[in-house]
């Protein structure tokens, strides 16, 4: 298919979209005025490249990756392209934007501009090489071609590629390196966070709240920054009321039934009028830091990474490595630890839908599980027996 055909079928696909829109807004009572809008930019900046196209270049010419990813994006924003059925959150397509920049000068070093029959494993190895020449991480590196894979395998679907390289075993965007360090907070630092002393309704305060929740309930920070009074449920077993949290994930789509473990998601519900104040992602990932900071939760950590291409040992401290992250990891990892709930218990908690996936969220040390070993098996060897 020709870079205009498929600009005819993305602005026709828009159109309908379009009109869609401006249905809701002349029926329904509650109106998206910003999609609307996006939509009709959209649409305008689409035509103004297909005239470029057919003003100027050979028209029969195969529509590139960097041409195709824009689309893709301008869709993404515009709400017209959905991730199953629900739109884009605003980190994806910051994402794909950061792919966009970085494939973009790794064509102009390569002094070419990639058509979809252009990727082959030298591509692939090469696009590597130019990740690590970056200093990327491999996380870095993993995400990208993560992303590549989405935009072949988009293009293959809607019939503008017939490259299915996307789908070999080889072309992986899980790289096999050392995994990163991975850190949760204990009940005990959790509780440092809780007791901190910080000023009423202030930017840190926020942040310490919504984190709590994330560590009291297991949710993604899509999810658990966005939970309110509204997600409460009460219901009633053997003659007796409890409360649940009932959540669609922003991710899945699919639906978690929490039961509230810790009464003080309630109390902070109630401080906040109901409703979670809201909080960017970054913000949520810098302040949480320095929250950690002040709460004394400072310990050396041997960090394990590879940058570049090359493994790394990095030694910093706990507090720096704390992200919004961390409170979904704390809350698997200490249900795990504490032994009241089996793991498909908690796995119906987490929402994930294999042990696989679980496991990864599992954060406790060697050190740690050895010492759990010994205390479940009450081994009676102690140092003075060594002596």
């Amino acid at each position: 298919m020709n870079t205009c055909s498929s600009y005819f079928i993305y602005i026709l696909t828009t159109f309908v979209s379009l009109f869609e829109i401006t249905m809701n807004t002349k029926f329904k009572s509650e109106v998206n005025r910003d999609v609307l809008i996006n939509t009709i930019t959209n649409v305008q900046e689409s035509l103004s490249l297909i005239i470029k196209i057919l003003m100027g270049s050979d028209s029969t010419k195969a529509i590139t990756i960097l041409e195709y990813t824009s689309m893709k994006i301008l869709s993404m924003k515009s709400h017209t392209f959905l991730n199953r059925g629900e739109p884009y959150t605003e980190n994806a397509i910051l994402n794909w934007v950061k792919f966009y920049n970085v494939w973009n000068a790794f064509s102009k070093e390569q002094c070419k501009e990639f058509i979809f029959d252009d990727i082959s494993m030298n591509t692939y190895n090469d696009f590597i090489s130019f990740c690590d020449s970056l200093q990327f991480r491999q996380s870095t590196k993993c995400l990208y071609i993560t992303i590549l894979k989405a935009v072949m395998s988009y293009a293959f679907t809607d019939g503008t590629s017939n490259n299915r390289l996307f789908t070999s075993r080889n072309f992986r965007s899980h790289l096999s390196y050392r995994d990163n360090t991975k850190i949760y907070l204990t009940h005990i630092e959790i509780n440092k966070i809780e007791q901190l002393n910080l000023k009423n309704k202030s930017t840190l305060d926020k942040v310490r709240d919504v984190f709590l929740i994330g560590c009291y309930t297991g949710l993604r920070v899509s999810d658990y920054s966005t939970l309110t009074i509204q997600d409460i449920e009460t219901i009633e077993m053997n003659g007796n009321k409890y409360q649940i949290i009932r959540k669609k994930q922003k991710k899945t789509g699919n639906e978690v039934i929490i039961p509230i473990l810790n009464n003080k998601i309630l109390a902070i519900l109630k401080k906040w009028g109901g409703m979670l104040p809201k909080t960017g992602l970054s913000t949520i990932n810098d302040r949480i830091k320095t929250i950690c900071y002040l709460a004394g939760i400072t310990d050396t950590i041997k960090k394990y990474d590879n940058i570049g291409g090359i493994d790394k040992i990095e030694v910093t401290t706990k507090d720096r490595m704390v992200s919004s992250h961390t409170a979904r990891r704390s809350c698997i990892t200490n249900l795990y630890l504490d032994g009241k709930l089996d793991i498909v218990q908690i796995m119906s908690i987490s929402g994930h839908k294999t042990e696989q996936a679980f496991f990864k969220y599992l954060c406790y040390s060697s050190e740690e599980c050895a010492k759990r070993i010994i205390e479940n098996l009450k081994v009676d060897c102690h140092v003075s027996y060594l002596q």
